[in-house]
């Protein structure tokens, strides 16, 4: 399997180019567009997804978050 080097050496490969499939749908034309090979490192995927759960499995209680007073100076 060959990686290309930079994102923009995988533009001038080739054009995207969508075949119409003849039919229309209520958003539009529908085209066929041809295959999309994604390369990721399941690691950091994992580790985005768990602080994802996280995040969204413990919401921010305001009553413990600490609060600074704010000084408020007159401006004459």
């Amino acid at each position: 399997m060959r990686v290309p080097r930079s994102p923009r050496r995988a533009a001038i490969a080739g054009p995207l180019v969508g075949d119409f499939t003849g039919e229309v749908s209520a958003e539009g034309p529908v085209y066929r567009l041809p295959a999309v090979h994604v390369i990721a490192d399941r690691s950091v995927e994992s580790a985005r997804i768990e602080r994802e759960e996280r995040a969204t499995a413990r919401p921010l209680d305001r009553a413990s978050m600490t609060s600074f007073p704010h000084v408020v100076e007159g401006v004459a």
